[in-house]
């Protein structure tokens, strides 16, 4: 399966389920809001670096960058 399909795949499924269960928190009074702004705020550059990091790495290895994306998401998965 190509990488770019599982990962898609993995963000649908999150979509689906963790948007849900996070408003759900959310509504019962679960969520700890310097705990979420601090999160959100440290995942705008986190995401800005992510995506350049892949599109170097498509610039340096072209198409080869998707066995690393797929190797990278095998592991973290199983961490």
């Amino acid at each position: 399966m190509p990488a770019i399909i599982a990962v898609g795949t993995d963000a649908l499924f999150n979509f689906f389920t963790k948007i849900p269960a996070s408003i759900m928190h959310f509504r019962k009074g679960t969520v700890r809001n310097k705990s979420r702004l601090a999160l959100g705020l440290a995942s705008i550059p986190g995401s800005y670096l992510g995506v350049t990091f892949l599109v170097h790495l498509r610039h340096v290895y072209g198409a080869g960058v998707n066995d690393f994306i797929k190797s990278a998401v095998g592991l973290l998965r199983g961490v």
